[in-house]
This record gives C-alpha cells, structure tokens and sequence, in this order.
C-alpha cells in the first residue's frame, strides 16, 4: 500500500509532471508528423520512406519515455549523454527533413532535456545552431518564405525554455541543499541532546554526593554519639534511628548510582537521519544492537564518519549498492564503508576524507582506504 502512495504522489511532483507532458507532446508531433500529406523540404524532394520518418520519430518518443523513468536505471546513468546525442540527431534530422514547422517542437523537448545533462555554453549551441542551420537550409535551398523568420521565432522558444530549464535545476540544488542541511542539523541537534543528557546527570549525580550524602553520613555519626551516651531506656530508639538513617544512606547511594549510570548515545538513529528518500534499497545499515556508546566525542566522529561517505557516494559515485557497518569489539569501535560505485585511477585525497582521518586520528584511531575500479572501500577503528 505504502508502494502505491508513494508512486501516486510523485505523479504530483513538477518533475514528474513535466515529463509526462513531454511525452504527450512528442506522440502528438510524431502523429502529425507521420499524417502530414503534403510535407515540403527533402522528405519530398528525397522521397523518404514513411517508415523511415517513423524509425527517427520512435527514436525521440523512446527517449522521452526513457527520461521519465531514469530515475530507476543508475546501471544507464553513465550512458546518458550517449542517449541523448542520438536522440537529438534524430531530431535534427526531421528537422531538416522538414520544413520548420510542428517537428521544431521536438527541438524544443530536447533543449529542455539538456538543461539536465550539459552546461548552459553547450546547451546554448544546441538551440541555436540547429534550427537556425535549418531556417538556412530552408530559405534559400528550397526558397520557403519566412524561413528565416520561423527559425528566429523558434530559437527565441528554445532559449525560453533553456532559461526556465536552468531556473528550474537552480532551484531544485537549492531545495535539495536545505534539505540535506536539515538531516544534518536535526542528527547533530539529537547527538548534542544526548551529550547535554549526560552532563546533566553527571552534575546532579555530584550534588546529590557532595550535599544529601555528606548530611546523612554526619548523621549517622551523630547518633552514634547519641547511642553511647543516651540513658538506656533511650537505646533501642536510638538503634532504630541509627538503622533507618543507615538505610538511607544506602538508598541516596543507590539513586546516585542510577542517575551516575550513562545511556548509550543511539547512533544508529543519526546515521538514519542522513538517509535520503532515493537511498531506499540502495543504502545497508549494519549497527551492532547492543553497541556501547557513550562517549558523545567517539559519537560525533562517527556520525561524521557516516555522513562525509555518503555525501561522497552521492556526488561522485555511481554506487548502485552501499553498505555501512559500525561495530565494536573488546578494545574498539570499528566503522566499515564498503560500496560498488568505483573509482577511477586518478583519484586523490580531498578536504572531507582528509579531516575524516584527523577526526579518527584525534582519538588515536586509524583510517585505511581500498579502492578500485569495482568499489570504494574504507576502514575505520577507534580505540574505546
């Protein structure tokens, strides 16, 4: 049920929504394209075969479709830009193909698509060079009127839409970065609440000592003295007293040793909070259950430790599988970062993995890192 919910309201989202219509759109143009009974440019002049034009128009739709559904093929994710080049060669091809009229609405589909894949200097090439390459070809090899005009209208549409295209991912980094920030501020405000716990216990623990247990241990003395020079008709009042202020005592003791007593630091609730929605499935949490936390120093360190690995999973890893590991042992705690990202040959040590190996350093830990073309891994072990 959860499942269904979830896909219906990503349904509502605008990215989603976006693409859906792009979709309609390219089906609606290949329709026209492929119904159009008197075209004009070198479709006639060349007689191009309808299945032709039919083979270039599913080759645009296709990508489309395969535009709304990336988001759960990271295998593809390298061979994007691959798909996209011939998805727009198709396109530039019905383009010239045509004269410029609804097949330039493809054009503009695409210069969309590419907001998400290039930087605006290349983005700016694809939606000008190609329509007005085509507003050219049109005027003056097959003299259409208004060529020329059409392919300025349609270029201006194509920088709209880049401009919007780029305003739009502006604003989603941003979205995404306040989130992220948010994860981040809510783990460390729940790493700090339990570090002010400890130091609040530890504080009431000493007065209870220093001012409770001191008076009830003078008392005790005293009625000893009272015991030895009471009259005896008064000593068995006196043992009893002496008895129930003994057995206070040892109560107030018993209460400090509670409130003494540390709560382990629930890192595994931390970590969690990092946890994007798209991590679903792709991120293992393995946190030992009875894990012996207390120090909130050694607690920092490795939520630290946790969120620098899969900030660096997320930005330069194409990790399909993720997994974190923080355990302990008689003498130490451990903390594993195994996933099947890669990394290439020229990889070199940045700020994050850098002050990620001062931190564990600091404690007299050490940090070793294993990677190759088939994963990323690091090792992690903090004395106790």
């Amino acid at each position: 049920m959860s499942k269904k919910n979830n896909f219906l309201a990503s349904l509502y989202e605008l990215r989603t929504l976006e693409r859906m219509l792009a979709i309609c759109t390219g089906v609606i143009v290949a329709y026209l394209t492929l119904t159009f009974e008197d075209p004009r440019g070198w479709v006639k002049t060349l007689a191009v075969p309808k299945y032709v034009i039919a083979a270039l128009l599913a080759v645009v739709t296709s990508y489309l479709v395969l535009e709304f559904f990336w988001g759960g093929l990271e295998k593809l994710s390298r061979y994007r830009r691959h798909f996209f080049a011939v998805a727009f060669a198709a396109t530039y091809i019905l383009m010239l193909l045509y004269e410029l009229s609804f097949v330039s609405i493809l054009t503009i589909l695409m210069v969309n698509r590419a907001t998400q894949i290039f930087s605006l200097p290349t983005c700016l090439v694809l939606a000008v060079v190609p329509t007005m390459s085509g507003g050219l070809i049109d005027h003056y090899y097959h003299s259409i009127p208004y060529a020329i005009h059409g392919a300025i209208l349609y270029v201006l549409f194509n920088l709209a839409i880049l401009v919007i295209g780029f305003a739009v991912m502006s604003e989603r980094r941003e979205k995404e970065r306040s989130e992220k920030l948010l994860r981040e501020l809510r783990a460390t405000q729940y790493l700090l609440s339990e570090a002010a716990k400890q130091d609040e216990r530890l504080h009431i623990s000493r007065d209870l000592h220093d001012q409770v247990g001191h008076h009830l241990t003078a008392l005790s003395l005293q009625l000893e003295v009272a015991i030895n020079a009471a009259p005896e008709h008064a000593l068995q009042y006196v043992h009893r007293a002496r008895d129930i202020s003994r057995l206070l005592l040892s109560d107030i003791r018993a209460t400090i040793t509670d409130i003494r007593a540390k709560t382990n630091i629930d890192i595994e609730r931390a970590v969690e909070s990092l946890l994007q929605p798209t991590d679903e499935g792709r991120v293992s949490l393995n946190i030992q259950d009875d894990l012996d936390l207390q120090s909130a120093t050694l607690a920092e360190t490795l939520f630290r430790c946790a969120q620098e690995s899969l900030t660096n999973a997320r930005k330069h890893s194409r990790a399909t599988s993720i997994e974190i590991s923080i355990l302990k042992s008689h003498q130490s705690f451990g903390f594993c970062y195994r996933d099947n990202g890669g990394i290439s040959e020229d990889f070199v040590w940045g700020n994050g993995l850098t002050g990620m190996k001062e931190r564990v350093e600091n404690l007299g830990g050490t940090m070793a890192v294993d990677f190759d073309a088939h994963g990323f891994n690091l090792n992690i072990d903090i004395p106790s």
